[in-house]
């Protein structure tokens, strides 16, 4: 399992990036869920690349899994979870599963102007 740890702690990264890159729309009813941290804003255009991202990475996730593992991956999602909550990962998986989101974390990149990159570095320091 610790082969396993760097996928988890860049699951949790990338969970606190789409945390981060929710429009402010979304955070307007509930004040008191606001943090510090200065939230990234993006365009219409990013935001739509985004949204197909998380898509195709989440599909691409289950067809790593069994389907038992589906619904583990499912419910871990919905809980605001990691991949800790998956059983039985093999090997191949736990690969096939990083090589995804290294390519997610990549084309998020992608995405980002500098200065937003920027914005992510200094919330990042301050965690």
């Amino acid at each position: 399992m610790n082969s396993f740890k760097p996928i988890l702690r860049l699951a949790g990264v990338l969970a606190a990036a789409a945390i981060t890159f929710t429009p402010l729309a979304a955070f307007a009813q509930t004040p008191q869920s606001q943090s510090s941290r200065t939230r990234i804003v993006f365009s219409a255009e990013q935001q739509a690349k985004f949204e197909q991202l998380q898509t195709r990475t989440a599909a691409a996730i289950d067809n790593a899994l069994t389907p038992e593992q589906r619904i583990q991956f499912a419910a871990a999602r919905e809980n605001g979870r990691g991949f800790g909550d998956i059983k039985n990962l093999t090997d191949a998986q736990k690969a096939q599963i990083q090589e995804i989101l290294q390519s997610f974390n990549t084309e998020i990149g992608n995405l980002l102007t500098p200065e937003q990159k920027e914005q992510i570095r200094q919330n990042q320091m301050e965690n």
